[in-house]
């Protein structure tokens, strides 16, 4: 079975905190595999612009594109084009990254969980969370923003869904599909953030009809 090689994930860990075989366990969702992953969002980059939307709004918002750059749940690397400076993408599907290194081979992309970055001394001026903490309960999302108050410098760019309005039927319907369990609502996600980062901008967002925001902030440090 083949491992992913890169430098985090060929130290010792417990299981919980790395995830390296490429082989996905029976039953598990069928776009963690990454040929399907990156063939599903080019579609939705080129039918409803998926990243180049976000990266759009991201600009507006301040993003100047030469920035360090810390991408938490980068999957298969496409928002690696965010800047011209040292741009590192993590997650924890060992194939997401592998597909990663083959369509963006001059960016730096790791198998791990973001915490472990901390040993490494490493810094960057900002990060990006698109898409990923509807997939986290609350509690983790508080362990990760103290993580990142560690690493990053400057700002916070988060983008994630929240629930649906009623009228939204559409909408519903395609979270109701989604692999992240804890889409939440407006009010509870900024809740969250509040109290997780200093919390500068909130921006409501809707793309292919989901209902969204994005938020900027500052890392808050203990």
């Amino acid at each position: 079975m083949q491992k992913c090689k890169c430098f985090l994930c060929s130290q010792k860990t417990d299981r919980t905190s790395l995830i390296v075989e490429t082989t996905a366990p029976q039953g598990m969702h069928p776009l963690a595999n990454a040929y399907l992953w990156r063939s599903f969002r080019l579609i939705l980059e080129l039918g409803f612009g998926l990243y180049s939307r976000r990266i759009a709004l991201l600009r507006s918002l301040g993003l100047r594109g030469t920035e360090s750059t810390l991408d938490i749940g980068c999957g298969t690397g496409e928002f690696s084009v965010v800047t011209s400076g040292t741009y590192l993408g993590v997650d924890m599907n060992p194939q997401y990254v592998q597909s990663a290194h083959r369509f963006h081979p001059g960016k730096e992309f790791l198998c791990a969980d973001v915490t472990r970055l901390v040993s490494t001394g490493r810094s960057f001026e900002v990060g990006l969370l698109v898409d990923v903490l509807h997939h986290l309960p609350g509690e983790e999302i508080i362990r990760l923003f103290a993580t990142l108050a560690e690493i990053l410098t400057q700002r916070i760019y988060v983008i994630d869904p929240v629930t649906q309005s009623p009228s939204n039927r559409l909408g519903r319907w395609i979270i109701s599909k989604d692999r992240g369990r804890f889409v939440r609502p407006k009010s509870e996600l900024l809740s969250l953030l509040e109290g997780a980062m200093e919390v500068l901008t909130v921006h409501d967002t809707r793309l292919m009809l989901i209902e969204g925001i994005c938020v900027t902030g500052k890392p808050r440090r203990l």
